[in-house]
């Protein structure tokens, strides 16, 4: 992976990328309100709980957490389809009022690049439907599901 230049060169001044550290909860917390990433605080808190901060990483402005992603290592279910190590990005998101700044695409393209630094060889993208957004940062479309669910029947 080479990380794109381009990505800090759109970035407003101020924004700080890191991985997490334990006094970050609450704020994360926070952050994970918002209505489009309420869905996934149940995952982040399962890292939290196992005291797996380094699989956090997060986008800061001033004070506040305004994005975050997760950045696991050798944990994806196609370990065995994949060249390992097999990095892997999950439930990111930007809070709704920082959106349309740069910052997601930033964070994914650090996120990528962190894993690489921890010796990742593949990195794969748990379920989106954003393969241009994504393509944009050298990410290219690995396998195709078709999403289905069942309707209950009461």
């Amino acid at each position: 992976y080479v990380y794109p230049a381009w990505v800090d060169r759109r970035l407003p001044a101020g924004i700080v990328f890191r991985n997490a550290v334990p006094g970050d909860f609450d704020k994360l917390m926070i952050a994970l309100t918002d209505e489009d990433l309420a869905d996934w605080k149940p995952y982040y808190r399962i890292l939290i709980e196992e005291g797996r901060y380094g699989d956090i990483f997060v986008a800061q402005e001033d004070d506040e957490i305004v994005g975050m992603v997760m950045g696991s290592c050798n944990e994806s279910i196609w370990q065995e389809r994949m060249e390992k190590p097999v990095g892997e990005l999950a439930c990111m998101g930007v809070i709704r009022s920082c959106r349309g700044r740069g910052i997601g695409k930033a964070l994914a393209a650090k996120v990528t690049d962190d894993l690489k630094r921890r010796g990742m060889t593949t990195g794969y993208l748990r379920w989106t439907w954003l393969e241009d957004w994504y393509g944009s940062l050298g990410y290219q479309r690995w396998e195709t599901f078709h999403m289905m669910s069942k309707q209950r029947m009461d």
